[in-house]
């Protein structure tokens, strides 16, 4: 359940949070498609930077992230 100020007032809702793995080079790409069929006005849309992990992992997003 979210509450969020939208339009001057407090609402709420049901909301689901997706994480969605990528690389810096397909970022933007990933960015538009979401923008462009998400069907909120605004939708939360944020990066988070990796500053360290394991090798393997990230070898296998890396790996995983094509186009």
């Amino acid at each position: 359940e979210s509450h969020y100020w939208w339009e001057g007032r407090v609402e709420s809702g049901e909301e689901l949070l997706l994480i969605i793995k990528t690389t810096r080079r397909l970022l933007k790409r990933l960015e538009t498609c979401v923008l462009e069929h998400h069907p909120y006005d605004t939708p939360e849309f944020i990066t988070l930077d990796l500053t360290g992990g394991a090798k393997s992992y990230l070898d296998w997003i890396d790996d995983g992230v094509t186009q």
